[in-house]
């Protein structure tokens, strides 16, 4: 009767103690990581400047993330319809890609928006290209300067949605019928990040 009664106390005192440990476990806050890190890329759509007043543009890239800083690499085209006739009879399109790095630095975090200042340079390529045989009739480069703001939300664990407003300007180009003041201007652009951070 003795040794049952010790085997039962030590039964008991084990299952109370695992207990214990376990709600001692559970009411303990998880902590955050000494260092915000991530990787990921993105996709999206950017409105900005053009002959057309709006141009749309498909964006793509990819990016990574230390504590509060940003980095990464964008590429952006806009081969939409946009036609003009520039020696008749023929028309030709115009066609334009960038592509460049870009840098952030996140001010405001919170549990369910991040904001962050963001600068961007972007080389690319205008083209007019005639319609019926696809030649390149003109052609210049350009660099593109992109100032703007970056908020998004983090409430998702690999899935975040961003949105980008700004201001962008463009260096001086020598093509028909087009001139830089027409890509210079405001910018809104939406992008959705997957990937990895380790929030």
């Amino acid at each position: 009767m003795r040794k049952f009664l010790v085997v039962f106390l030590f039964v008991s005192g084990s299952a109370f103690a695992q207990e214990l440990d376990s709600l001692l476990t559970d009411t303990i806050p998880k902590l955050p990581p000494k260092h915000l890190i991530g990787g990921y890329v993105f996709a999206g759509l950017i409105g900005s400047p053009g002959p057309a007043d709006i141009s749309v543009l498909r964006t793509f890239g990819l990016g990574v993330r230390y504590d509060k800083l940003e980095a990464g690499f964008s590429f952006s085209a806009f081969n939409d319809d946009y036609v003009q006739r520039l020696i008749f009879p023929n028309f030709f399109s115009l066609i334009y890609a960038q592509g460049g790095a870009y840098f952030a630095y996140n001010l405001f975090e919170s549990e369910y928006i991040n904001a962050a200042p963001m600068i961007m340079l972007q080389m690319g390529d205008l083209v007019w290209e005639r319609d019926d045989t696809k030649v390149d009739f003109a052609s210049d480069r350009f660099r593109l300067w992109q100032f703007g703001l970056k908020v998004e939300t983090p409430f998702l664990r690999y899935v975040r949605p961003e949105i980008v407003v700004g201001y962008q300007s463009m260096s001086e180009i020598v093509v028909p019928q087009l001139g830089s003041d027409q890509f210079t201007g405001l910018f809104v652009g939406f992008n959705v990040k997957v990937g990895y951070f380790n929030q």
